[in-house]
C-alpha cells in the first residue's frame, strides 16, 4: 500500500478529462437534402407499377400530392396503370382531380390531358369526369384541417385515405 502522499500526488498529475461527444452523435449539414425532379419521378413511377392493392395506390397517390410540385406525366400514367391493374375507376378519376388541384391555371392542366390521352383512350377514363369539378372540392374552407392544408385534406379524402371511395370499376377489356 501507498502512502497518502503519493496517491494525492499522482491523481494531480493526471491529465485533465476533456468532454467527448457521444459516438452515436453525428454533424449535421446546415441543408436538408433536396430530392431532384428527376428521381422524385423515377421515385414514383417505380412505386406505382410495383403497388399490388388499393391501399398502396391510394398510400403512394396521397404520399406523391402531398410534395410541392406537379407530377410529371410519367408518373400520372403510372399511377392510372396501378389504378387499372387494382381495378379502381374511382381512383383513376381522382388522379386526374388530383392533377387540377395542383397545376396553377387551366391551360396546364388542359396540357396533361392531352399528354395523357392516349392513356385515357386505352384505359377508358372517360373526360366528362375530367372537365367537371367534383362536388368535395367546390366548397372549399381555406382554413388549415389539422396543420395541413384544405388542398391536402381534399386530395386525402379524394384518394380514400379520410373516407373510402365507391367500387366503380373500368369497363371490361
Amino acid at each position: 500500500m501507498r502512502p497518502p502522499a503519493t496517491l494525492a500526488a499522482l491523481l494531480r498529475a493526471r491529465p485533465a478529462v476533456r468532454r467527448v461527444a457521444p459516438a452515436f452523435a453525428r454533424p449535421s449539414s446546415s441543408a436538408p437534402h433536396q430530392e431532384t425532379f428527376e428521381s422524385f419521378t423515377e421515385r414514383y413511377v417505380q412505386f406505382f407499377q410495383q403497388a399490388q392493392d388499393l391501399f398502396e395506390l391510394q398510400r403512394g397517390l396521397n404520399n406523391c400530392f402531398s410534395h410541392d410540385l406537379v407530377p410529371a406525366p410519367s408518373v400520372i400514367e403510372a399511377a392510372l396503370r396501378a389504378a387499372r391493374r387494382v381495378d379502381d375507376y374511382a381512383t383513376a378519376v381522382r388522379v386526374f382531380e388530383g392533377v387540377r388541384e395542383k397545376v396553377e391555371n387551366k391551360q396546364q392542366y388542359q396540357a396533361y390531358l392531352e399528354e395523357l390521352k392516349g392513356v385515357r383512350e386505352e384505359l377508358g377514363t372517360s373526360s366528362q369526369f375530367m372537365e367537371k369539378k367534383p362536388q368535395y372540392l367546390t366548397g372549399r374552407v381555406q382554413a388549415s384541417i389539422h396543420g395541413r392544408s384544405s388542398i391536402h385534406h381534399n386530395l386525402s379524402r379524394a384518394f380514400g385515405l379520410v373516407s373510402k371511395s365507391f367500387a366503380i370499376r373500368f369497363p371490361p377489356e
